[in-house]
């Protein structure tokens, strides 16, 4: 009986080896492209996209601020020149704040990769700060320019609205927008 198992093993072994196909004469596919080609393919593709990205960034905010006079308006901010300065006041914050968004989005990235060194990421930080600062001295410069404007200190309900629409709070310009 053991005799019989050891030949019945053998067999199958024997079957197995011959149901492998033979290299020589198996059919060849295609390889791949590597990834490096497939990468710089799309770079311009990216670029082109980052392009189009910040078209549309710029659009969506100049839509926005054609609608912050109906905004403003339904706050209770009905004089013209009052609605203009606030429009003005954002544009400005949003041109002071760009590089600060720039910054952000390069330490992001850096976070992303993985191969970011420390000194990468203490210049990156260092960078971000900086454009921090920068941008809260912009900002309350606007501040000071909005309030020689239209005085919105000295009137408690237009200071409630602005408040509202987020154009007092440096982080809140984008609430509205």
């Amino acid at each position: 009986m053991k005799s019989l198992s050891f030949y019945a093993a053998t067999l199958l072994m024997a079957g197995a080896a011959v149901a492998q196909p033979d290299l020589k004469t198996a059919p060849k596919a295609v390889n791949p492209p590597n990834r490096n080609t497939v990468n710089l393919a799309n770079r311009a593709e990216k670029k082109a996209l980052k392009a189009d990205l910040q078209q549309r960034t710029a659009k969506r905010i100049e839509l926005r601020l054609e609608r912050l006079p109906k905004i403003l308006a339904a706050l209770g901010i009905t004089d013209e020149k009052t609605q203009n300065s606030v429009a003005e006041h954002f544009r400005t914050v949003l041109t002071a704040r760009k590089p600060l968004m720039e910054a952000q989005l390069q330490l992001r990235h850096a976070l992303i990769v993985k191969t970011t060194s420390d000194t990468q990421f203490k210049g990156l930080l260092e960078a971000q700060r900086a454009a921090r600062k920068a941008y809260e001295a912009a900002f309350q410069k606007a501040l000071d320019d909005l309030d020689g404007k239209i005085a919105y200190r000295k009137m408690p309900r237009l200071e409630a609205a602005l408040v509202a629409a987020g154009a007092l709070d440096p982080d809140g310009v984008n609430t509205i927008l």
